[in-house]
Formats: C-alpha cells, sequence, structure tokens
C-alpha cells in the first residue's frame, strides 16, 4: 500500500535517516521505536508526504489515503465541531444535506403538489449520496469513535468551544478521533497514546488490532506495542537506520534484540581471536624471513628461502585485509554514551508538605479543592480520566513548591532565535562545558547545539526541556 526506497534526510550537518526502505501492506501493523530524536516523527512526514527527502522516494498504491497524526496540533482556534465535520468529509456533507431535506419536507409550507415533489426529490438525492458515503454502517463506527474517545458533552467536551481551550489529553482524543473519522487506508500515529487514559488506550490498541488498513505507530507504551504491533521496527540515532524484528511485538522485540546482541558478541569475538592468530603468524612469519636472511647473508638459497617465506607473509596480510573489508565480517555498531544522571542531596532531610483548600482551576471554572499531604521523598502516581484536572492540579501546586520542576505535557516551543545551548543556559544557569556535557549526554550533538530550538524534533526539544 506504501513503500519508502532509500530514504535519507539531513537536517543542517546532520544526517537524520540514511537510505531508509519500509514497506507498509494491508492487515501490517508496525511498532517504531527508537530513543527521542533519533527521526520517527521524520520518517512518518515522510511518508505523509508533508516532508521531502533529500534522496530516496515514496511510492503508494494509485487512490490509497494516508493519515497522519501530527504531534503538533492545528489551528487551536477552531471548534472542535469544525475539525470533526472536516474529518468525516463526504459522510458529513450527505449527512447534512440529508438532515435540510428531512426538514424541508416535514415543514408545513409544502403545500403544493410540485413543492413536495421537488421535497422528495431532494430527499432522494441526499439519501443516495448519503448511502454511497458509506450511510449508517459508518456513521455507526464514527460514532463509536467519538464515544469510546469521550469526544462530545459525554466526555465534557462542548463541541463548539475552540481546540485551544481544551486540555492536552482532551486535545489529543479530538485530533485521534478526528483522524480515525477520517478512515484512512494507511494510518501514521505519532505517540497517539501519549495523553489517553488507561481505557482509551486499550480501546485504541483493539481498534488498531482489526483496522483493514496499514499502521504505522511510533510509540514508547510497551503494553500497546505488544497489544496492536505484528512487527517492530527499531530506528537508531547512532546508525540512522532500520532494524527489522518481524512477529513480534515489544516483548518478543526485546527479546530477539538481546538474542541478536548475544550472537553479534560471540561472532566478535571469535573474530577476534582468528584475526590475533592470523596477525601473530604473520608477525612471526615477518620475523623468521628477516632473520633467516640476516643470518645467512652470503647463501642465495637461504635469502631465495626469507624471501618466500616473506610473500607468504604479505599473502596473509592482504587476506586478512580482505576479510576485514568484507561485508560478512561483522562490525560492533556504534553506541553514544550512557546518560548518567545524579540527583542532589536535600539537606536536613525530606520536608513535609501540606496544603489545604487549594482551588484547582481551568480557565475561570473552578474544579475541584484539594487537601494534599506527601513529603519531597514521595513518589506519587496522579491518575484519573482525561480532563478531570490532573495537569491543572500540578500546575495549582508548583506556586506552593519553590524548589519544584514542571515539565508540561503538551510541546514546548522554542523562540525562532533562541539555540538549544542558549535554552538549556537559560533554563539552567551552568558554564558552558556543563550545557555541552549536558546536551550530549541526551543525546543532542554538536550540531545540536548551535541549531535554532524550534528546530529540534518534538522528542530534542522534551529531552531538552526534562534535564
Amino acid at each position: 500500500m506504501l513503500a519508502a526506497h532509500g530514504i535519507t534526510v539531513h537536517s543542517y550537518d546532520r544526517t537524520v535517516l540514511s537510505g531508509v526502505d519500509l514497506s507498509l501492506r494491508a492487515g501490517h501493523r508496525v511498532g517504531l521505536v527508537g530513543p527521542n530524536g533519533s527521526g520517527k516523527s521524520t520518517l512518518l512526514r515522510v511518508l505523509a508526504r508533508h516532508l521531502q527527502p533529500d534522496h530516496g522516494a515514496v511510492i503508494a498504491v494509485p487512490g490509497v489515503r494516508v493519515g497522519w497524526q501530527d504531534q503538533q496540533p492545528p489551528d487551536e482556534n477552531l471548534s472542535i465541531a469544525t475539525i470533526l465535520e472536516a474529518a468525516s468529509g463526504d459522510l458529513g456533507r450527505a449527512t447534512r444535506a440529508l438532515e435540510s431535506a428531512q426538514q424541508r419536507l416535514g415543514s408545513r409550507g409544502l403545500d403544493v403538489t410540485e413543492q413536495l415533489a421537488e421535497a422528495l426529490a431532494d430527499l432522494a438525492a441526499a439519501q443516495d449520496a448519503f448511502d454511497a458515503a458509506g450511510g449508517w454502517d459508518v456513521l455507526v463506527r464514527q460514532d463509536e469513535v467519538r464515544t469510546r474517545l469521550q469526544v462530545g458533552p459525554d466526555g465534557g467536551i462542548d463541541l463548539h468551544r475552540p481546540l485551544g481551550s481544551l486540555s492536552g489529553g482532551q486535545q489529543a482524543r479530538v485530533l485521534l478521533a478526528a483522524l480515525l473519522l477520517h478512515n484512512p487506508d494507511v494510518l501514521l500515529l505519532d505517540e497517539p497514546t501519549n495523553h489517553l487514559d488507561l481505557d482509551g488506550r486499550r480501546w485504541l490498541a483493539a481498534y488498531l488490532r482489526v483496522f483493514p488498513g496499514a499502521v504505522l505507530v511510533a510509540s514508547h507504551d510497551r503494553e500497546f506495542l505488544d497489544r496492536v504491533a505484528s512487527d517492530i521496527v527499531e530506528l537508531s540515532d547512532v546508525t540512522t537506520g532500520l532494524e527489522f524484528y518481524p512477529g513480534v511485538g515489544w516483548t518478543g522485540y526485546q527479546t530477539e534484540k538481546a538474542q541478536r546482541a548475544h550472537r553479534l558478541d560471540l561472532q566478535l569475538e571469535a573474530q577476534e581471536k582468528f584475526r590475533q592468530r592470523l596477525a601473530d603468524s604473520i608477525s612471526a612469519a615477518k620475523q623468521r624471513s628477516v632473520g633467516h636472511e640476516a643470518a645467512n647473508a652470503l647463501n642465495p638459497g637461504a635469502r631465495r628461502t626469507a624471501r618466500m617465506v616473506a610473500r607468504k607473509a604479505l599473502t596473509h596480510e592482504r587476506r586478512l585485509q580482505r576479510q576485514l573489508d568484507s561485508d560478512r565480517w561483522a562490525v560492533a555498531p556504534p553506541s553514544r554514551d550512557d546518560l548518567e544522571l545524579t540527583q542532589r542531596t536535600v539537606e536536613g532531610g525530606a520536608r513535609v508538605v501540606r496544603v489545604r483548600d487549594l482551588a484547582v482551576t481551568a480557565g475561570e471554572r473552578i474544579l475541584y479543592a484539594v487537601d494534599v499531604t506527601f513529603t519531597t521523598n514521595d513518589r506519587i502516581w496522579v491518575t484519573g480520566a482525561n480532563g478531570v484536572g490532573k495537569s491543572s492540579l500540578l500546575r495549582a501546586l508548583r506556586p506552593h513548591l519553590p524548589d519544584s520542576a514542571y515539565l508540561d505535557q503538551l510541546d514546548v516551543l522554542f523562540p525562532p532565535e533562541i539555540t538549544a545551548f542558549e535554552a538549556l543556559r537559560d533554563a539552567v544557569p551552568a558554564y558552558a562545558h556543563e550545557t555541552e556535557a549536558t546536551l550530549t549526554a541526551y543525546g543532542l550533538t554538536a550540531a545540536d547545539w548551535t541549531r535554532p530550538a524550534s528546530r529540534l524534533s518534538v522528542g530534542q526539544a522534551r529531552r531538552r526541556v526534562g534535564g
């Protein structure tokens, strides 16, 4: 249905993707994994034809409709109803026309036979358009999508509200619903479970398992990938290429990856032993040749023998080099340094935090009041359905915790003129070398340091903020 051939993408002086090949067929559900900043979103944008690669091409079967879920939301001033209506396409227009024709037919002003016949003709045409767009079967499926994702009054979302007035979790549900209502043949999903609650994640997994088209989903959600993926492909930020793990979900991928690494370690060990034996043999032969010739300087026969030994050593040396250059000679994959974090020791031990009658608000609305007591050593999981006010609670607590750090669930946008290096130094005062070391530990290269922060991938930007 959709295939990428030899996709290469450069960003400034950094190669994001290099010679990537990927094919998606009907019923194919592929999990795309890899560290933040490795190019997952870039690959999805290329497949969706929202980004032109520097080399390579994307080929789709004629007529195939590709749906892409961007991590960046559309115009926040659009109403929910407008977004969902646009996603419904022909069925939405046909439904409105059918409702209008039914209302006209039911009006009391149609006393004349000619007007009645015209209204009936309009109703028949609207019914034909409705049936051609999928009719009741598609309408029922769309109602299920909206209901399951709690997009509508039952889920606490007024369809006339602008998108920007919703919480991050509510926005994610609306945009995901719009994508599914579009009913594409190929779904390209970028971290679709980021803002979904447990019920929403499990429903989406069940939906995708029976989706008749192709699915490529970039996700860090292990349970979700185990439920959905028929294959895993791993994108490395070091090799900039894909590693395929067919027929497995996340758990199977982890097992197979460990087995591959073990097999490679054994192969590398055996190769190194072979290389060392051959290198030692070549060195010994060279030493024998030199020693034999020096000891028999006046003996022509001995000198010929020494030269034969030297030629044999040279032949073995060339053989070794050919093997080192061969595609069959395994090479350890490049790797980056592990990230090591040290935690600051709090003087005086844990502190107790008590908050009473704290008003949790969303805009001008008061959601609830909270009483909470915890210590600075506690690890607390705040859970609940989307839109109930989890993020609002964290924002309300922050002014009462002067030493706290807050990572917003919405993607942070940086001023276009500031670099990643400057953005981090503005947020965390440090020496230049300390800032560079921190950025490197989070997987940002020297080229990323001077790149405008607004041009970082979503994963890279969140690592910069989280750091």
